[in-house]
Order: C-alpha cells, then sequence, then structure tokens
C-alpha cells in the first residue's frame, strides 16, 4: 500500500511539518515495494526453488524497514524534538509509527527493544525474555543477535491469527462434523474448507515448516507459546475431517518441530490421545489407517500417508518413545498397510509410491540405527528386537524388503535407465541398508535369545542370504546375494548401493563356519562383469576417490560427497578381501574370484597373460608401488588404501594360502615389488614419539559433520608408519623362507645387506654388492636398520585418566561404553564414537534441565576420551604387529643356520644380540600373553640356532662358555615378574635352558639315544640323572692343564653370571613347580635338576641356597603329597596322568639326591 493511499483512507489533511518527513518516509515505502516486487534473477537457486523461502526473506526485510521507519518518526519528536505532537499522533494513527513498542521505548531500559514479545515473560516455559534482551557481555564470545524473529511473528506474520484459525477449524470440526450419505454406504464427501481458505492454510503452514527446519528458536516458540498450541491444534486437526493435503501438511509442520526431543515427547502424548492410528473395540480401523482405506484409496494421492511417514521417520529416531504397546499400531501401520500393501494398490504418481516405501523403510531404520541387541530387550520383546525378528525370519516384512530387491535388480538387468526413477533408486537403497542392520546385528540377538532362552526362532544369515525365492524372473538370480552382486556393476552412479552391498558381504565374510563357497556360487554368473566393476573400483590414478589415513569408516552416507564414499567402498573391498583370504585361504573364495584366478587351480593361474586387460590385483600393486617409490607417500588422496592393500598382499603371500609360491614368484619377476618397499622411503625412516598430552579438537567432534576424525595427525601417522613397517617385514620373511627353502642365494643376501646396513643410509640401492658385508668382523648395533625396528616397537604412553563426569551415572556409563566397543580389521579394539556420540545425544536430548550445557561439556570430554584411546590403541596395537613382523624375519634367520653368505662368526653376532635386545625387551615392555608366547617361541629357534652353531664349529669348553651367557639371559627372562602367569612363554623359555645345558651334555656322552620330542624331553633328563659321565682320558698332559684352564674360566663365569640369580631362580622355580599346572611342573622341575647338577659342579651357590631357605623342604612335602595321591586315590586316575605324576616324583627325588649328595661331597 503506497503512502498516498494510507493517507486518502485516513481521511484527514496531515498537520504542519509534514512536508519535512514526507520524502523520507516515501524512500521507507519504496523499499518496501521493492523488497515485494524483487526479482529472482541472479538469485542462488534455493532462493528461487520454494517460494516460502521468498515470503520469509520479505517478511525479514519488511519488518526491518517498519522498525527503521517507526525509529525515525520516534527520534524526530522525542531526541531531535523537530516535528509537532500533533503531527506524531497522525503519524500512529496512519499506522506508521508502532504505539506500543514506541512507548516502551521512552522507558529506561527499553531503548532498543525489538518487540512487545520479547518481554512477556508468559509466553514462555521458565518465564524468561527473548534472547534479544540478553546483554552483549552474557552472550557467547561471537554471537550477534541483529534483528529478532519474534519482532517478525509479531509485526508482519501475526502467527497469533494463524494458529488461532487452526483451532477455530479444530472446534468447528469436532462440533459440526457431517458426513453425507452415499450409494452403497460408503463415506461420502465431508464437510470442507473453501478452496482460497486452504489454499491460505496451506502457505502459512510451509512458511512455518521452513522456519522451523532454519532456526532452532523459532521451534521453540511454535512448540512454547501457550497462547498458539500449535501442537495441540495439529494433532487435533489430523483427526478430524479435513482435507487431506492439509493433513500431509500439518505432518510435515510437526516433524519439522519433532527435531527438539521436548517437542516429539509432546507430539507423542497428542497421537496417542488423539488416536491417531488406533482401532475401536469392534476392530473398526480409525484415524489415518481409515484415511487411507477409505479416502486416499480411492483419490489414488497419499499426501497424508507421505506426511505422516515423515513425522514418524523424525519421531522414531527420538530417544524419547513410547512404550511397546503403545507404539505397535503405528509399526504395524508402517509394516502392514505401507510396505505390504504398496504393489497392491493404484497411484497417479508412481514416484509417490517409491517415495511411500523409501520414507516407511526409513522410519524402521531409524530405530535400530542405535539400537544395541541385549538379554533385557530380547526378554522385554521391545518393539525393535519385533522389527529384526521379522527382518530375520520368513515374514511378510522380509518378503516385501526382498522384492524391493528384487525389482530394482531386474530393472539393472533390463539395462533400463535407472537414473529415471530417483524415487526408486532411494528406496532400494533404503531396503538395502535395512537388510544390512537386521544381518549386522542378528549375532548379537542369537547370543541374546539363547541367554533368555527364549521361543524366538531367526534365521542364518546363509539361509537368508542363499535360499531360494519367486521374485527374479532371471532363474541364475535365485537368492538375495545374487541380487546384490547386481548393485555392485553399477558403481558409478549406484554407489550408496554399492557401499552397503559391501557391508553384507562383509557380515557374510566373516560368518563361520565358512560362506565363500556360497558367495563364489552367486556371483559367478555375471563373474566376468564383477571382476571388470572391481578392476575399474581400484584404479588408483582416478581422480574422483578421496580417502586419507585420517578418515574414519563410514555409517551414515546421506550427505558424504561422492568422492569420500567411493574411496570407501574401495576401502571396504579390500577389507572383503582380506577377510575372504582369512577364513579361506585355500579353496575358491571372493578374493580369488573378483581377481580372475582359475577357481579350478588356483596355484597353476596365470596372471599377465598378453592382451589380457588389468585385474584388480594389477591395480592393487600398482596403489602399493606408488607407497614403495614415493617420497611422500601420504601426501596422495588415496593413502588411506595402502594399509589394507599391503594386507591383502600378505595374505596372498601367505604359506597357508594356495596362492602363496604364485604370488611370490609374479612378485619377484614383473615388480621386485617386495625389495623396492624394502627400499622405500617409509619402511627406512624413523619417526618420532607422537605427543601424549595434546588434547583433542573440539573441531573434530561436531555432531553435523558426517564423520569423525582422529584425534591428531601424529597419532595416526605414526601408527600407519609401524603398521606398514610391519607388513613389509612380513612379507621380507616371507620371501627369505621361500628362497632359503629353493636354494637361491642372491636375493637373500640382498635383503640381509638392506636390514644390517646403517639406519642413517640415504640411498640402499648404492650398498655395494660385495659378499664383503657379513664378514667375520661384528656389526655395530647401534646404526643397524633391523635393531632400530625392534625398538621402534615400543612406545610408552602414559594411562589416559578418565573424563571428570559428575552429571553421568559411573555405572551406566560403563555399560554404555561397553556397547561402543568394537574389534577392527586388525583385532584390536575400538570405541565406536559415531555410535556413542548418537547414543550420547539421544540421551541428552531427553533431558530438561537448566544445566544441560555442562552435560554436554561432560559429553564432550567423553568423546574425547574415547577418540584419544582410540588412537592410543592403535598405536599400540600397531607396535605389536611391528614386532611380530620383526619376530618373523628373526624366526627365518634362526631355522635357516648356517647362511653360506654370512660369516659364521657374523652369524652368530646377529642371533646373540637378538637375544640380547628381546631380552631388553620383555624386560620394558609388559605383552599380552600371546605376544610373549610369540617371542618366546623366537627365543626357542634362537636358542637352538646358537647351541648349534657353537657346538658344530667351536670346541667343546668353548662353546660352553659361549653358551653360558646365552643360559643367564635365558634365566633373566623366565625369573620376569611380569610373565609369571604366561605359560606358553615359561614353557618355552624352560625348553630353551634344557636344550642350552642339555646340547654340551650329550656331546660328552657316549651313547648316542635319539633325541625325544619337547613334551618327553624331562622324561629323558630323568633317566640320565643316576649316569656318570664319560670323561676321555686326555692323550697328553698338555690337554689336562688345558681342561683345568678352561674348567676355571668357565667357574669364574658360572658364579659371575649365575649366582647373582640365585634367589629369583630359586623363587621362580620353587613357584612354578609347586603352583603351577602339572606341564609347566614337568619343564621347571626338569629344568632345575639340570641346572642344579650344573651347579653342584661349580660351588653349589644355588644349592646351599635352595637348602637354607626351606624351598627343598617345600618340594619333599609336595613329592609326598603326590606319592600319598597314587597310593590312596581319592577318584580313578587316568594312566596319562599318572604317568606324569610318576615323572614329577622322580624329579623330586632327582633334587632331592643332588642336594644330599651335595651336603655328602661338603
Amino acid at each position: 500500500m503506497s503512502l498516498a493511499t494510507k493517507l486518502r483512507r485516513l481521511r484527514k489533511k496531515p498537520p504542519e511539518g509534514w512536508d519535512l518527513i514526507e520524502p523520507t518516509l516515501e524512500e521507507f515505502e519504496a523499499k518496501m515495494r521493492e523488497a515485494e516486487t524483487e526479482p529472482h534473477e541472479g538469485k542462488r537457486r534455493t532462493e528461487t526453488v520454494w517460494p516460502v523461502f521468498r515470503v520469509y526473506y520479505f517478511l525479514i526485510v519488511c519488518s526491518k524497514i517498519h522498525h527503521q521507519r517507526s525509529r525515525y518518526i520516534f527520534n524526530l519528536f522525542y531526541k531531535e524534538e523537530k516535528i509537532s505532537k500533533e503531527l506524531y499522533q497522525f503519524c500512529i494513527d496512519a499506522k506508521l509509527v508502532d504505539a506500543l513498542l514506541a512507548a516502551k521505548w521512552k522507558k529506561q531500559g527499553f531503548e532498543n527493544l525489538c518487540c512487545l514479545r520479547c518481554i512477556q515473560t508468559k509466553d514462555t516455559t521458565f518465564g524468561t525474555n527473548c534472547i534479544c534482551r540478553v546483554p552483549k557481555s552474557k552472550l557467547d564470545s561471537g554471537r550477534v543477535i541483529e534483528f529478532c524473529l519474534i519482532n517478525i511473528c509479531v509485526l508482519m506474520s501475526d502467527w497469533d491469527h494463524f494458529f488461532a484459525s487452526l483451532r477455530k477449524y479444530l472446534d468447528y470440526f469436532r462440533s459440526n462434523v457431517q458426513v453425507i450419505p452415499s450409494i452403497n454406504g460408503l463415506l461420502g464427501e465431508l464437510q470442507s474448507i473453501s478452496d482460497g481458505e486452504l489454499a491460505g492454510l496451506l502457505s502459512w503452514t510451509k512458511l512455518a515448516i521452513a522456519i522451523a527446519l532454519k532456526d532452532p528458536e523459532s521451534r521453540r516458540q511454535f512448540r512454547e507459546d501457550r497462547s498458539w498450541n500449535a501442537i495441540e491444534s495439529s494433532v487435533g486437526l489430523l483427526a478430524s475431517p479435513v482435507p487431506l493435503v492439509l493433513k500431509g501438511c500439518l505432518c510435515n509442520f510437526l516433524a519439522a518441530l519433532a527435531i527438539d526431543e521436548m517437542a516429539a515427547v509432546c507430539i507423542w502424548n497428542c497421537l496417542l490421545c488423539e488416536g491417531i492410528c488406533a482401532k475401536q473395540v469392534n476392530g473398526k480401523a480409525v484415524g489415518i489407517q481409515q484415511d487411507l482405506d477409505s479416502r486416499e484409496s480411492n483419490m489414488k494421492i497419499y499426501d497424508y500417508s507421505q506426511g505422516f511417514l515423515t513425522l514418524m521417520k523424525e519421531l522414531l529416531s527420538d530417544k524419547a518413545r513410547p512404550s511397546t504397546p503403545q507404539i505397535a499400531p503405528f509399526i504395524h501401520f508402517i509394516v502392514n498397510s505401507i510396505l505390504c500393501q504398496f504393489s497392491t494398490r493404484s497411484y497417479n504418481n508412481i514416484s509417490q509410491m517409491w517415495t511411500l516405501v523409501k520414507l516407511a523403510l526409513d522410519s524402521l531404520y531409524q530405530p535400530l540405527k542405535t539400537f544395541f541387541v541385549t538379554a533385557v530387550t530380547v526378554d522385554n520383546k521391545v518393539f525393535e528386537v519385533q522389527i529384526l525378528c521379522q527382518l530375520l525370519s520368513d515374514s511378510p516384512l522380509s518378503r516385501v524388503l526382498l522384492q524391493i530387491i528384487a525389482e530394482g535388480g531386474s530393472q539393472l538387468q533390463d539395462d533400463k535407465l535407472f537414473s529415471h526413477f530417483p524415487a526408486r533408486e532411494d528406496a532400494t537403497c533404503s531396503a538395502i541398508r535395512l537388510l544390512y542392520i537386521a544381518i549386522s546385528s542378528r549375532s548379537a540377538l542369537s547370543d541374546a535369545i539363547r541367554a533368555v532362552n527364549c521361543d524366538i526362532l531367526i534365521a542364518s544369515v546363509e539361509s537368508i542370504l542363499f535360499s531360494p525365492f519367486p521374485y527374479s524372473q532371471n532363474r541364475l538370480d535365485n537368492n538375495y546375494m545374487s541380487l546384490l552382486f547386481h548393485y555392485i556393476n553399477e558403481i558409478d552412479s549406484l554407489v550408496r548401493h554399492a557401499f552397503f552391498v559391501w557391508l553384507i558381504i562383509k557380515e557374510a565374510t566373516a560368518q563361520r563356519p565358512s560362506l565363500q563357497q556360497h558367495i563364489v556360487q552367486a556371483l559367478l554368473p555375471r563373474r566376468q562383469k564383477l571382476i571388470i566393476c572391481a578392476a575399474a573400483l581400484s584404479i588408483f590414478s582416478l581422480e574422483d576417490i578421496f580417502i586419507g589415513i585420517n578418515d574414519l569408516a563410514l555409517i551414515d552416507v546421506d550427505e558424504v560427497p561422492y568422492g569420500r564414499l567411493k574411496g570407501e567402498v574401495c576401502r571396504l573391498m579390500f577389507e572383503v578381501f582380506n577377510d575372504s583370504m582369512h577364513c579361506d585361504p585355500c579353496s575358491p573364495n571372493v578374493t580369488y574370484a573378483l581377481m580372475n584366478f582359475d577357481l579350478m587351480n588356483i596355484s597353476a593361474t596365470i596372471l599377465d597373460l598378453p592382451g589380457q586387460r588389468s585385474t584388480c590385483l594389477h591395480n592393487l600393486l600398482d596403489i602399493v608401488l606408488q607407497l614403495a617409490d614415493s617420497s611422500a607417500p601420504f601426501s596422495t588422496q588415496f593413502s588411506g588404501l595402502y594399509e589394507p592393500a599391503l594386507r591383502l598382499i600378505l595374505r596372498l603371500c601367505s604359506l597357508g594360502s594356495s596362492s602363496s609360491t604364485l604370488i611370490l614368484r609374479f612378485l619377484r619377476s614383473h615388480y621386485d615389488l617386495i625389495y623396492r618397499l624394502a627400499q622405500s622411503s617409509i619402511f627406512k625412516n624413523s619417526y618420532t614419539q607422537p605427543n601424549t598430552t595434546d588434547s583433542t579438537s573440539n573441531e573434530y567432534l561436531e555432531t553435523d559433520s558426517f564423520y569423525l576424525k582422529k584425534e591428531n595427525d601424529e597419532y595416526a601417522l605414526a601408527t600407519i608408519q609401524r603398521s606398514i613397517k610391519s607388513i613389509i617385514l612380513e612379507l621380507i620373511a616371507l620371501d627369505l623362507s621361500s628362497l632359503l627353502r629353493s636354494g637361491l642365494i642372491e636375493h637373500p643376501h640382498r635383503y640381509l645387506r638392506l636390514l644390517f646396513s646403517s639406519s642413517t643410509d640415504q640411498d640402499f640401492s648404492q650398498i655395494s654388492q660385495s659378499t664383503n658385508l657379513f664378514s667375520c668382523s661384528n656389526i655395530d648395533g647401534q646404526n643397524v636398520l633391523f635393531w632400530s625396528l625392534l625398538e621402534s616397537s615400543r612406545v610408552f604412553v602414559g594411562d589416559l585418566s578418565p573424563p571428570d563426569c559428575n552429571k553421568f551415572d559411573p555405572n551406566k556409563m560403563e555399560e554404555l561404553l561397553s556397547l561402543c566397543i568394537r574389534k577392527n580389521s586388525c583385532n584390536i579394539e575400538q570405541f565406536d564414537v559415531v555410535y556413542l556420540q548418537l547414543l550420547l545425544n539421544s540421551e541428552i536430548n531427553c533431558i530438561m534441565n537448566t544445566e544441560i550445557g555442562v552435560i554436554r561439556e561432560e559429553a564432550r570430554s567423553i568423546l574425547n576420551f574415547c577418540v584419544k584411546k582410540n588412537a592410543l590403541n592403535l598405536l599400540e596395537g600397531s607396535c605389536t604387529h611391528l614386532l611380530e613382523g620383526w619376530l618373523s624375519v628373526m624366526n627365518v634367520l634362526s631355522v635357516h643356520v648356517p647362511l653360506p653368505f654370512i660369516h659364521i662368526t657374523t652369524h652368530k653376532h646377529i642371533l646373540v644380540d637378538a637375544l640380547f635386545l628381546l631380552r631388553d625387551y620383555c624386560r620394558s615392555v609388559e605383552m599380552s600373553s600371546e605376544l610373549a608366547a610369540s617371542v618366546a617361541m623366537c627365543f626357542s629357534r634362537i636358542v637352538s640356532a646358537i647351541c648349534n652353531l657353537f657346538t658344530k664349529y667351536e670346541d667343546i669348553q668353548k662353546a660352553k662358555g659361549s653358551i653360558l651367557p646365552v643360559l643367564h639371559l635365558l634365566l633373566q627372562c623366565i625369573v620376569l615378574s611380569g610373565y609369571s602367569k604366561s605359560f606358553t612363554f615359561k614353557k618355552e623359555l624352560y625348553t630353551c635352558c634344557l636344550r642350552n645345558i642339555q646340547r654340551l651334555e650329550l656331546k660328552n656322552v657316549t651313547t648316542t639315544s635319539p633325541l625325544k620330542s619337547d613334551n618327553l624331553l624331562s622324561m629323558l633328563l630323568f633317566n640320565k640323572l643316576g649316569q656318570e659321565e664319560n670323561i676321555i682320558t686326555d692323550a697328553t698332559n698338555d690337554q689336562t692343564v688345558n681342561m683345568m684352564q678352561h674348567h676355571r674360566i668357565i667357574s669364574d663365569l658360572w658364579i659371575q653370571l649365575i649366582e647373582p640369580l640365585k634367589c629369583q631362580i630359586i623363587q621362580t622355580f620353587t613357584s612354578d613347580i609347586i603352583f603351577g599346572p602339572i606341564s609347566l611342573k614337568m619343564l621347571s622341575a626338569a629344568t632345575f635338576v639340570d641346572l642344579l647338577r650344573e651347579d653342584s659342579k661349580f660351588y653349589g651357590r644355588i644349592i646351599k641356597e635352595f637348602i637354607f631357605d626351606g624351598s627343598l623342604q617345600c618340594v619333599n612335602d609336595l613329592s609326598r603329597r603326590y606319592e600319598d595321591s597314587l597310593k590312596n586315590p581319592v577318584k580313578e586316575i587316568e594312566s596319562e596322568e599318572e604317568r606324569r605324576i610318576n615323572s614329577l616324583i622322580n624329579a623330586f627325588q632327582s633334587i632331592d639326591t643332588i642336594c644330599e649328595s651335595f651336603c655328602f661331597l661338603m
């Protein structure tokens, strides 16, 4: 309305002074008209597509102009005194000034008030003012309040009239429901709203939806304003006979409000009270079910159902939900009325059908996304468990899910343009995602069912994925898995589908017994296409793949960029290949099938036929070559593929796989890949100790990000470097073992030259190829690359202090964290931070507390702790893997003794140095039982190799003097307190000691009885105990003198090395003999017998201490108890156990005999 029109309607002549302000007022009016008629050219697409946003923009601009005009006239009268009171009153009468607001401006403290509603405390739940009334000093730093949204509502929108209208319509329809009779008793036309009124209501509702989605403060205002009753009025109209299009729009409005948990609780209460989804006592459906059957099905338009499913999707994603009996009708409507009948209904628009299917599937997915199956939930039969049971059994829901996936797959098979049906594409993706959630939850559900011993029956993964079904038009696609492979073929256009399909294949691969044979049979009909697809996906030169070492595994892919998602699919494919090689390496599996191996004879595959296109295997090797040849490999956009690619090559080369010899030969002849990896910068470069005191940046834990990053780059880089080095060491060990078994020398020589070169060498290719590198001189242990790798596997990180959380129950928090622990592909425990964040947010959103800010900070500190704990666990796991790789190489060097291209003395120095380094490692690092067992087995191999070298190439007396330090080192490891309960560790070390001592003893005797196995070695020792050594008579007096000198030297060495450990030796051996399991008792007793016999030759220091501290008496008491148990058995004793007890008794008697003989000689 122009300024002249306003004056004509007022029918008054402007007072004196109007000419002074008229030009300025005309400028304000011109700005109003400009905002109203603003063209859309040049604007962003989002500003022009939806007219509601333009209305919203117009309201904001006009409100600001109206506010500026009121301030202008107010200042002219009260501050500048340039206009008269008559003119000021004339402006008020002409609605050019907001009189009530201007009256507030005159009062102290209200000079900058936006609107009157900002100070009305009665309209808020907690009796507070608008945020624009908060002083700037009290606001968060950086937060600026330019204009109050409530001011817009009051000045221009007048939401009071809109919600009052909704309330009046609700009251009218409730009191004047009229039904016009129709033919055959069907429901006729209901009393309706005129088209003009309906259009206005729809426009206002759409405006409210747009504002509620964009602004949290507006959502709060819609929810809390008691005079509006927005939620109650909207839900009430859903139960009234209003037009269905308005009901659908109101559902969308309620869905926008349901983003807030408090609004969701109120909406649930209203839906239950109004009976929106319920049945009468006589079984007749009411509410939305009645509208669907009687009105929407006839019109073939389903706007109300579509809006209602949108509302259900939002409500079911919240934590605060009704009980299972209350929510059951809503789930029943989604499953039985929408999904199970979608294909039997008629539709004016086929896209709406697929939209309904997608929304229904997403509604079922939302509660399952954050649900973890426990025995309690199964016993209570919560609705999430009921949904999972329907998905995992032969039910209408599982059949319709299969039908949706089958129809999408048939469209792909017929080469139809899938992009013409984006709604169907989204629906099939939702179906595959829901299938993955069900399959991934099956294991936990099965365990919980067994725990509570209930009668629920669910199908196995094998029967779900590989059972025949009737929906396929092609006889080859007769099960789920064969259908799912269709979506992998179309990865360029259906990357989200391919992501969830690979997740399902990963779950199937993890099943035991192995399902590899079934998976291979399912992919055989389209194997060639899948081989091409896998090869295309793994081409690292493509610019549309982005995955870095800091990128965590994805869960929700709705907002993930295409390149990031495609990179994640490639990494997921490599993980599936790794899992398949781990569970079934000798038979046809997914890896062999998609890498184009000959499945009939894997080991005879020709990998490089002339004219053959590149396969996934070739691209895999290209990725690893990029790692080997690049000076900065982690700067590439696909650096996250290096570690899984290397692990896959290691699986293919492992000795237990059918492809081991073939792949090793192929790598050696075509790529020389393993040696190039050993020469790479990442293998020879050292790394710095990560800073364990850095706090996690909060920017990595934002809730609106689509994935969470790791705590910092230092941890990630140190972890991935150690993991890659460990894999390279494993590959070197495999290649070395294969070459040495074949009798080849040149390639092993190169590897050892590189490993035992200086770690400071910058160019390994410049090392001389002569054989003088391994001369008889010792290798400097300070700069050897191989020794530095062992040192790198030691990382010292402090214990993380748990977060200080006063607002969370510690017991419940511990239970919550336990639900989020997962094991990654390297068997390292990790907190699922994304899942934990979802659980914490769902809990926090239920809280109505003034300390919500403190609670959110504590939740953030919990997430920070979990992220940092994950980083430390990964770092420790990578150190463990690096140690295992180092042990593998050392085992090869110990088994193949002597090596023809290494001097004997140098080889002995290498083995002895390795022993001392391992001894230091055991002292400084606390290892798990499994890792300690691996270290002990390496000890055993090294000791055996050392004994062979000493006894074969040296004089007996010299060999004995050389082996004594090795025995001393083994005893030092045995007495370590940290491994007192590690049975395998001690078993191997006791065996090493026995071999160490008995090797020389067997050299001195004339009888050549064959050596027995390790398990019967103690029996051999007991039989030898009473024998006397056959001393060879010396031919000359010089030999006698030399023997006496050597004996004196060895005696001094024994006293120097063994005596300082005598107390610890006695304590450890006695403890193992008395308290250990019987197999450990036998080994420790056998070792102690030999040790005491050797000690008796060198002054008997251990024997004296053993007698005087009472340990001998304890051993004798145990011997008598065993004798009594054999004479008077309480229960029947098996023959093997009786044999072992008799052996122990003989050993105890031998210990007592040695001690008595020594005392007699003394």
